[in-house]
């Protein structure tokens, strides 16, 4: 776009040139403010900062709406703005094509008090091995809570704010960066997104890695696609940890919930000659028995372990491995996606604690379940998920064939994301909770 020159005054702080005359670079986003006496000023405008006021201003012609707004000056000045209504027109929309709309939380806290659909950059480059996607659905994770809440500050500060919510999406690729081999504009894509400064799922746009990026197949839709990467990827990950495969008995708890709905076929899709869960007798066993579970154990009326006996492979996704000592066969192994991470587990996933968060680590560790694995002569273990691009193409893979079928809870419009996130950390979805982003 060429260089816009608005005219019109603005009403400064300044005691000597209360009114200047102003013009906005939309390149570089400067202000130049020009005095009485023809001393001029440049300075930086924070769209960010612009959000509020921008959105919420009502103006007519010729009128004020008494925004106002700061301006850093490059001697380091700064100029309170009063601005009238060329110059909020012109930064509003400098403002709808340099940001995008995303669910996102300023600071740590209660989902329900620090989340809200906000305005937040647009990306301004696409780094090598990303590429830039155009969000058409988005899946929220019980992660997405403890982030929020401060649950893994520790282990994973936050880069800047504010934090864009979500690692599951499925779209179409807008840009492509140097070394993004194998993707295309245009091509229709799903990815878990790795942790960090690029996550941030329930947006307009994401940067994705290529390592965690698949093909999304025609006959796969947008919205079961964005519904299978944390979930699906842990599941298979785990599964296979635990060595699932043809004539194992593999005991899965949590069966109703995103990664149990999908761990209980994935565990049949292996060979597993039975599969056995946990979950409230009605609606809920009865999708689980329909995924292909063999025994479901209604966990509010009876003990899995006074129950169940000899299973080779557990997956644990409720933070109750501690009591499935009983539950296995010599040579089993119980790997748990649940509770505190093992300081193994952590630097299984790239990242370096430092001695404090170590040590809380290890005197958090499941001591419990450890020693329940060891006295039953198996293998405990905890399962951090590694992103992966050939993981998520296989499960999307199986969804095309009709082997896998993605379980939702419920898909919401983006209006409504906090809504669809509030389901999804109440604990009560049956699958999982997803948001559609084509039209936000």
């Amino acid at each position: 776009m060429p260089a816009v020159h608005v005219a019109g005054e603005l009403a400064t702080g300044s005691a000597h040139a209360k009114k200047r005359h102003f013009s906005l670079d939309d390149d570089s986003l400067t202000l130049k403010l020009t005095g009485r006496r023809g001393k001029t000023a440049k300075g930086s405008v924070d769209l960010l900062s612009l959000v509020a006021p921008l959105q919420s201003g009502k103006t007519s012609d010729g009128a004020r709406d008494g925004t106002s707004f700061t301006v850093t000056t490059e001697d380091g000045k700064r100029l309170t703005i009063s601005a009238d209504n060329s110059l909020l027109a012109a930064l509003r929309e400098r403002m709808r094509s340099r940001t995008m709309r995303a669910l996102a939380f300023g600071r740590h806290g209660s989902p329900q008090e620090v989340m809200k659909l906000t305005r937040v950059l647009l990306p301004s480059a696409v780094p090598p091995s990303f590429v830039l996607v155009r969000v058409h659905a988005a899946a929220l994770n019980p992660i997405d809570k403890l982030r929020i809440e401060g649950g893994l500050k520790a282990l994973r500060p936050e880069a800047a704010w504010p934090v864009k919510i979500g690692y599951d999406l499925a779209g179409v690729v807008e840009k492509v960066g140097e070394d993004a081999y194998g993707f295309a504009v245009g091509d229709a894509v799903a990815a878990r997104m790795q942790s960090g400064v690029y996550s941030g799922a329930v947006a307009q746009f994401a940067l994705v890695h290529v390592a965690t990026l698949a093909k999304k197949p025609a006959a796969v839709s947008f919205t079961d696609a964005a519904s299978l990467g944390l979930a699906g990827e842990t599941a298979l990950q785990a599964l296979r940890r635990g060595g699932a495969g043809p004539g194992k008995k593999v005991f899965i708890t949590g069966g109703a919930g995103g990664v149990g709905t999908l761990a209980i076929q994935i565990a049949k899709l292996l060979g597993s000659a039975t599969v056995a869960t946990t979950a409230s007798a009605g609606e809920k066993a009865e999708l689980c028995a329909s995924l292909g579970a063999d025994v479901v154990v209604d966990y509010t009326s009876r003990r899995f372990e006074d129950e169940l006996r000899g299973y080779d492979v557990v997956l644990d996704t409720t933070n109750e491995s501690a009591r499935c000592g009983a539950v296995v066969r010599d040579g089993a192994h119980v790997v748990t996606i649940a509770g505190t991470p093992t300081v193994e587990a952590v630097h299984e996933a790239g990242l370096q604690p430092n001695f404090i968060v170590r040590h809380v680590l290890n005197k958090k560790r499941n001591v419990a379940a450890e020693q329940a694995a060891k006295r039953a002569g198996a293998q405990w273990s905890y399962l951090f998920l590694k992103p992966s691009g050939a993981d998520l193409a296989t499960l999307l893979s199986w969804v095309k064939e009709g082997k896998l079928k993605p379980v939702l809870d419920g898909v919401w419009p983006f209006e409504e994301a906090a809504a669809a996130a509030a389901r999804c950390f109440s604990g009560r979805a049956k699958g999982k909770c997803v948001v559609t982003c084509a039209e936000c």
